[in-house]
């Protein structure tokens, strides 16, 4: 069996083709980088939120009509970011960004948070990351959260998360992308590391073996995008996620280089 082509029966469906790639009707990864103006009045508006007031909308509008549209399409992705930050009962849903019915966060970062989602129209679990609001006027930011979800639209592997769609609503980057439910290796190391100190189960022989599996399909999808000219520059405990029947998914493409034939003796 090929190391880049792995052939696991027990192992998720395959990434969906370029075909099969749903693309979100709005243009992704906008608006342009916003003017100077207009990035001041959206971070008044959310420093306003914040502190637990309640900005008037019609009047912001209404004194900065050359910025209008702008702002009307910003402002709602700036109150849905801050609502979906509010601490509230885990059965409460955190509000809707398009098509997609947010559920919980799962995860935060520097540039985004991710969170578990449904999409409405096709009624399956998906998760959702969406790029932060200070992260949106930042081009370099930007330019990572574009290249993750064009690299990883090329990638088609078992071991890596397709990408279901992308789009940009209210102002609020975003792609979705398949749910596994699981652990990132990171905690699952930290787990084991418990057990080993007399705080939880006694490591087994088993463990051995499935840790072995584990960093093999992680290593395969590495070796399915390095045929392809990726790297991902970035692999990490915290970028690679156990599900719960021991499938590997490599995750986080944010920093990967696509190489050119001049750099392609780098992967020899």
């Amino acid at each position: 069996m090929s190391a880049s082509e792995p052939n696991r029966s027990e192992l998720p469906p395959h990434t969906p083709s370029r075909e099969e790639l749903a693309v979100a009707p709005t243009q992704a990864f906008q608006p342009d980088e916003p003017s100077s103006q207009l990035a001041s009045l959206l971070d008044e508006y959310l420093a306003e939120l914040q502190a637990g007031r309640r900005p008037d909308r019609q009047k912001l509008l209404a004194e900065h009509p050359e910025l209008a549209a702008q702002l009307e399409q910003c402002l709602s992705g700036i109150e849905f970011i801050h609502q979906a930050s509010v601490v509230r009962p885990s059965s409460e849903p955190l509000g809707q960004l398009g098509d997609f019915r947010i559920i919980r966060e799962v995860g935060r970062g520097g540039m985004g948070v991710v969170y578990e989602a449904e999409q409405v129209s096709l009624k399956r679990r998906i998760a959702l990351k969406v790029l932060r609001y200070g992260a949106a006027s930042d081009s370099e930011a930007m330019q990572r959260f574009q290249r993750e979800a064009e690299t990883v639209a090329t990638l088609h592997h078992t071991n890596i998360v397709p990408i279901f769609a992308i789009g940009c609503e209210g102002g609020v980057n975003y792609y979705a992308m398949q749910f596994i439910e699981g652990r990132s290796l990171a905690n699952v190391a930290e787990s084991l590391r418990d057990s080993e100190s007399g705080h939880g189960v006694p490591r087994r022989q088993r463990d051995v073996t499935e840790i072995a599996n584990w960093g093999l399909q992680a290593a395969d999808a590495l070796a399915h995008a390095h045929l392809r000219g990726v790297i991902h520059r970035d692999i990490k405990p915290s970028n690679v996620i156990v599900g719960a029947f021991g499938e590997v998914a490599v995750l986080d493409w944010g920093l990967a280089k696509r190489l050119d034939d001049e750099d392609s003796e780098l992967l020899n």
